[in-house]
């Protein structure tokens, strides 16, 4: 990939058709530069990423959480993790 802000050339990895935002701030124009950002609004081009513990399928409205669907209290009685079951709005 070129950067014309910069001139040199960088290696960013691509996988599944996307790159990680964190992989930009390698390129800087100097030592004081904090590195390139990216600006993404309204996420209209946000990329999905994969989960061993949650799904989502938007077209569907399916939003399971290790394999129990969301709606289901028993979501948050399977889980033993405090910091999820308080990241999902369950009481401790």
């Amino acid at each position: 990939m070129a950067v014309t802000r910069t001139g040199k050339a960088y290696t960013i990895p691509v996988a599944d058709g996307a790159i990680r935002a964190s992989d930009l701030l390698q390129i800087k124009t100097g030592p004081q530069d904090p590195g390139l950002v990216s600006y993404e609004p309204a996420h209209g081009n946000t990329a999905a990423c994969t989960s061993s513990i949650g799904y989502v399928d938007g077209d569907q409205c399916i939003l399971r959480y290790r394999r129990y669907p969301i709606e289901q209290g028993r979501v948050f009685v399977v889980s033993r993790c405090a910091s999820v079951r308080h990241l999902l709005g369950s009481p401790a």
